[in-house]
């Protein structure tokens, strides 16, 4: 993250570090989706 954010990763690092975030964040949506640690939804 840190090298993309710099402007100093290669493309082939700004790719990997892209697909690896996208991962993530589809991990974190589709198994943790129901983890009240992880979400908190209230109204306001």
């Amino acid at each position: 993250m840190q090298l993309c954010l710099t402007g100093q990763a290669s493309a082939e690092e700004h790719g990997e570090f892209g697909r690896l975030w996208q991962d993530r964040v589809r991990r974190i949506l589709l198994e943790h989706a129901h983890d009240d640690a992880v979400f908190s939804i209230r109204a306001e």
